[in-house]
């Protein structure tokens, strides 16, 4: 996805440094691709799926300081799923495989860096 916003902001604003700018957490583009496989005896299912999205406002800059921008994040994600009988059922999630940290910008210096991390998710299901 491709997309563009812009909000001006009033006279009444409280010491915004710009009257102009993209909406926050608005991304210019976003990519979301996603593979799956389902076997033919129905007892496996695995998908893939890579989403990234674009440089986003994070928060409007005040007082002559610069917007503060999160930075670009591209994440990968694995979920394989077996079914061994009717009701029984094992589900394991990958997450953040790439272990892409989160970082805002603000002015050509981070300002926040938080570690995402991988995670990892395994759960057992029984239906009676």
């Amino acid at each position: 996805t491709v997309s563009d916003s812009e909000i001006t902001i009033g006279a009444n604003a409280v010491n915004l440094t710009s009257g102009k700018r993209r909406l926050s957490q608005h991304s210019p583009w976003v990519a979301n691709v996603q593979v799956g496989f389902d076997a033919p005896n129905e007892r496996h299912s695995a998908s893939l799926a890579y989403n990234a999205s674009g440089e986003r406002v994070f928060f409007a800059g005040r007082g002559g300081a610069p917007d503060a921008f999160e930075q670009p994040f591209h994440s990968l994600d694995l979920v394989y799923s077996y079914y061994p009988t009717d009701t029984l059922s094992l589900k394991l999630r990958l997450q953040n495989l790439l272990d892409q940290d989160s970082t805002i910008e603000q002015g050509g210096v981070d300002v926040l860096e938080q570690t995402v991390g991988v995670n990892y998710k395994l759960d057992l299901s029984y239906r009676f």
